[in-house]
């Protein structure tokens, strides 16, 4: 309920495309996911991927009404454990207000903001991506390598 939602062109897209092949959804979706530098090799890449395990239309209609009906952000205060938060500043699908919504809603979390990144980051920018998780990583467990975060109970 306090999320920040994509704007409406990108939600009647999210309800249409279940009508398009696999194929013309990705293309039709890769404005709002990828950053506009994302070269074309990673994102023929990604879809190669994303083709390979494309979900049936039932799974991604049940995903789609989660996104609109559950919440857990009055659950978030309560989180006790090192929270990293990583989102692109070009997400369409995602606004990035909602990144810096969450760093808000749980105590002590860390939020990282990817310029040229979008909705997928880890494609967008690959490398900064794994340096701030091994950096966030390495962090808690007091850059020795030993793990000091508390078990999840």
């Amino acid at each position: 309920p306090c999320a920040v939602t994509a704007e409406s062109h990108v939600w009647k897209l999210l309800f249409t495309k279940g009508e398009m092949s696999p194929e013309d959804s990705l293309e039709a979706m890769r404005p709002y996911t990828y950053a506009s530098a994302t070269p074309d090799r990673v994102i023929e890449e990604d879809s190669f991927v994303r083709l390979a395990h494309y979900p049936a239309l039932r799974g991604y209609q049940a995903q789609l009404y989660g996104l609109m009906g559950w919440s857990s952000s009055s659950r978030l205060g309560k989180l006790n454990r090192p929270t990293l938060i990583l989102h692109g500043r070009e997400d369409q699908l995602i606004p990035p207000e909602n990144g810096r919504l969450l760093a808000e809603l749980i105590p002590g979390a860390h939020l990282v903001e990817f310029e040229d990144a979008s909705h997928w980051i880890h494609s967008d920018q690959t490398e900064r991506t794994v340096d701030a998780v091994e950096s966030f990583i390495r962090k808690q467990r007091g850059g020795n390598g030993r793990d000091n975060a508390q078990p999840i109970q």
